[in-house]
Formats: structure tokens, sequence, C-alpha cells
């Protein structure tokens, strides 16, 4: 595309990482209690998210489930086994080693593979 002096003009080129932040930044206001969705929803919403390897965003939204006031305590483990597995894939091993640290982790059957993944 030439402009008016006959010079080539770039034309305005789609950037992934605004999306990814702008992304990122409605995630984080939903942690902060903007969004308020219920449990339910955020897990589906993670687990659409895992299955379409979004990491990130799967974090976010298992964080965001973790802190609903509506998760049913029997859940959070798994919850929480879920959220390391999703840093593990995102390339977020500490972040998960901590996770899976925690004494309510310890004796689920499937920390030990997880770890094993962070630290590979």
């Amino acid at each position: 595309m030439k402009g008016n002096n006959g010079v080539q003009k770039q034309s305005p080129r789609f950037k992934f990482s605004a999306v990814k932040h702008a992304t990122a930044i409605f995630f984080l206001s939903c942690l902060s209690g903007v969004c308020n969705e219920p449990y339910p929803t955020l897990l589906d919403s993670a687990q659409s998210a895992m299955q379409s390897n979004l990491w990130d965003v799967a974090s976010l939204r298992l964080e965001a489930a973790a802190a609903a006031p509506d998760l049913p305590t029997e859940q959070a483990p798994k919850l929480r086994i879920m959220l390391a597995e999703a840093l593990i894939r995102g390339n977020r091993p500490e972040e998960a080693l901590k996770i899976l640290d925690e004494s309510n982790l310890r004796d689920h059957p499937e920390a030990d593979f997880w770890k094993g993944q962070a630290l590979a």
C-alpha cells in the first residue's frame, strides 16, 4: 500500500502479544472479584482452555476456581493437581512444585507423576 508521498506504508500488523496481555488483564480482573463466576463455570472454562493448550488461561481460571466461594471442599485437591498440570505444561514448573508440596496433595495419587514431570 502506497501513501501520498509514494512511500510504501506498512499495514498494521496483528500483535498476538497484545491479545495475550488483554486476555491476562481480563482474567486477572476476574481473580480480583470483578467477575464473580461460580465454580462450575470457572472449572468448565479452565478445562476448555486446557483442551485448547491455553495453559496460561487455564492457570488463571483454575486459580479463580480455587478462590470461588462455592468450591466443594472435596474438589480442592483435584483442582490443585489440575493447576499444577497447567503450570507444568505452560513451562512454569517451579510454581507447580510449590503447589505439589502442599500438605493436602502429598498423598494424592497423581502428585508424584506431576512432580516428576516438573523436575524433568
